[in-house]
């Protein structure tokens, strides 16, 4: 027996009214001010879009702390939204996080909450290059 609940806050960045024409300048753009800093023309304000994350988790963790609360949870996302959760668990700098990328489609982040802290069995894959 569980629960399933969505939470708004873990959703799909929204690039706003990015096209394919636009999409490189703007992705040019987006990596020139920092992934975690770029406000999307018409779309999501990413620092807003973290914090809401990071809400969410620091919300998760200290109910998680309670005997009541269930032994494992389980969420469904993708691409941007699972780097700032990985991020915000594991408390990555901004710079660890830069050098994560999207993980391919069907995988599984395990994190185990300790005591004091969060692990992941299976770390996130990073570019192959400086940015």
């Amino acid at each position: 027996v569980f629960n399933v609940q969505q939470e708004g806050s873990i959703r799909n960045l929204n690039w706003g009214n990015v096209t394919k024409n636009t999409i490189q300048e703007v992705e040019q753009e987006r990596y020139r001010v920092g992934v975690l800093y770029f406000q999307f023309p018409e779309g999501d304000h990413t620092p807003t879009f973290v914090r809401n994350i990071e809400q969410f988790v620091f919300s998760l963790l200290s109910q998680g702390a309670q005997e009541s609360y269930p032994e494992c949870v389980i969420m469904f996302t993708h691409g941007f939204a699972l780097r700032v959760l990985a991020k915000t668990f594991l408390r990555m700098s901004d710079n660890e996080f830069r050098y994560l990328r999207n993980p391919p489609n069907c995988y599984v982040a395990t994190m185990v909450v300790e005591k004091t802290s969060v692990r992941i069995l299976n770390p996130l894959p990073k570019v192959m290059f400086e940015i």
